[in-house]
């Protein structure tokens, strides 16, 4: 498994997992690992059972924020926490897994920023603490026609500012889904499946005034210019279907889905097409079209139960060619059409865009040589776009450019020497044209220019990675260094501006951070 990343306030919200490969077969041995590097520590285990039975668990804490100190404007070293247990039955026609699993994540930082405000601005600028924990426990048995899995999870968000204003959202879910597949002849097979999910969600909403606008990454509900406390029933239901029909070198997809949603109980329906054609030995051409269907998060429904359904047609296209079994190059479209889109302002409640759309391709190659050296690169371009009928602006995801290169070389069978370079362009958002003051609460109130009016910088980020194993008699020990290299122009987390909007500023992150970790296998 080959993995880069840069945990983020989120966990690994700017990270890349690039390569992975599932443990799904039973260990014949107790067998696991504990690690340390400079950020997080863990460990995890798996074990054979009597019967047919296994088990499985892992944990990992971050513990930099027990060891150092914070900064005021926003913690380097983000404080996050996951774990999963699992046990298995496996027999030759069946298996039986009961799992729990959870993650969460923690920070606190200035509302402001500290670097354009004066002594004693900096000391009574509001504070941001946001906290996200998710938890889920369930089963699943899979046998040679289908798959049946069902859950009971829980999802806690809560972004409170200091002085006021507060987001907070707890939802507990009951996910079931049931999938089965047969063959009608050989050149044609089905799929088939159901998913009920009901859940119950308690939302709290404080208006945070003017400091809403400023936490709408985390706590945009804030912004709302609304007091709420509400609790929501929603049940979702869907069937779906699908053909697979060989027809020479063609093979055709159709498929349909049928669902309804009681936060709106229109029926939600959706076909879809898809087709692969191989027209050489290692060439294959890919065609897909949809219809694709959404309603509205909890939260915004329960701001507003009668925000429509977006609604989406999809077109993608592809070619996909190998040369000599080791080199892979993937060129591929895609195309979307949308209605009802909901967006989000910095300063108020979702709002109801007529039109959207989004339109880009990608180049991707791979190459791969035995186990030895291992190079991925990719290069992507595109717009999404938005139109409330008077202006077209760049949605929140706009990314008009990225690109990566990531290369893995086994120099020698136990050092392993890998790079990742990582381009894109800087994420729209809405910057500040004038602020007026407000008496009554003695605060500036923004007002804001055009949606989607600016840009963050260009993003580049270069990780470099060094590891070593050396092996004992029943166990060994892996040694790795790393580092991750952003250029200052790049370091830039999220815009802020001062106590009366006169000032902006960016929230700069680390450029160079260097890191050092050990794992013990057995």
């Amino acid at each position: 498994m080959l993995v880069f990343g840069v945990r983020g306030p989120s966990g690994d919200s700017t990270g890349a997992i690039i390569e992975a490969v599932s443990k799904t077969a039973p260990p014949e041995e107790v067998t696991g690992n504990v690690s340390i590097n400079y950020v997080t520590v863990g460990a995890d285990v798996r074990a054979p059972l009597k019967r047919g039975w296994w088990f499985g668990a892992s944990a990992r804490r971050s513990f930099q924020d027990l060891v150092t100190q914070q900064t005021d404007q926003f913690p380097l070293w983000p404080r996050f926490y996951d774990f999963t247990t699992r046990a298995e039955l496996v027999r030759p026609h069946d298996t039986f897994a009961v799992y729990v699993t959870g993650a969460g994540d923690r920070y606190d930082r200035s509302v402001g920023e500290l670097d354009v405000l004066d002594p004693y601005e900096a000391t009574t600028t509001p504070r941001l603490s946001y906290g996200r924990d998710y938890q889920v426990a369930g089963f699943r048995y899979d046998w040679s026609g289908g798959r049946v899995a069902s859950a009971i999870l829980h999802d806690a968000l809560d972004g409170t500012i200091n002085v006021g204003g507060a987001q907070r959202v707890r939802t507990v879910s009951f996910p079931t889904r049931l999938d089965a597949h047969g063959r009608i002849h050989d050149s044609l097979t089905w799929e088939a499946g159901a998913e009920l999910r009901s859940e119950v969600a308690f939302v709290d909403i404080e208006d945070a005034g003017a400091f809403g606008a400023l936490v709408t990454t985390e706590a945009p509900a804030t912004a709302w210019g609304t007091d709420l406390s509400t609790t929501m029933l929603r049940t979702r239901l869907a069937a779906y279907g699908e053909l697979q029909a060989r027809i020479g070198p063609i093979r055709l997809m159709p498929g349909l889905r049928v669902g309804v949603d009681t936060a709106g109980w229109e029926p939600l329906v959706e076909p879809r097409l898809a087709a692969r054609a191989r027209i050489a030995d290692q060439t294959e051409l890919r065609l897909g079209v949809g219809r694709y269907q959404q309603r509205p998060e909890t939260v915004q429904l329960a701001y507003d139960p009668d925000l429509p359904t977006t609604q989406a047609w999809e077109l993608t296209g592809g070619i996909d060619q190998t040369v000599a079994n080791r080199l892979e190059i993937v060129v591929e479209g895609y195309g979307k059409w949308l209605d009802h889109v909901l967006w989000q302002p910095v300063d108020g409640p979702p709002v109801v865009a007529a039109k959207g759309r989004a339109f880009g391709g990608e180049l991707t190659v791979r190459y791969r040589l035995r186990e030895q050296f291992f190079l991925w690169a990719w290069f992507a371009a595109g717009r999404a776009l938005l139109d409330d009928g008077e202006v077209v602006f760049p949605s929140g995801a706009d990314q008009p450019l990225s690109g990566g290169l990531v290369v893995s070389w086994n120099i020698l069978p136990p050092l392993n020497v890998a790079v990742r370079y990582r381009l894109s362009s800087g994420l729209p958002f809405t910057d500040v044209a004038s602020s007026l003051y407000d008496g009554a609460r003695d605060t500036w109130t923004p007002t804001y220019g055009p949606p989607n009016g600016d840009r963050m910088p260009l993003y580049q980020k270069i990780d470099v990675h060094l590891a070593y194993t050396v092996p004992f008699h029943r166990w060994s020990l892996d040694i790795a260094a790393d580092v991750w290299i952003v250029p200052p122009s790049a370091a830039q987390l999220y815009p802020t501006w001062n106590y009366d909007y006169s000032e902006r500023a960016f929230v700069v992150g680390p450029t160079v951070v260097p890191l050092f970790s050990l794992r013990a296998s057995f």
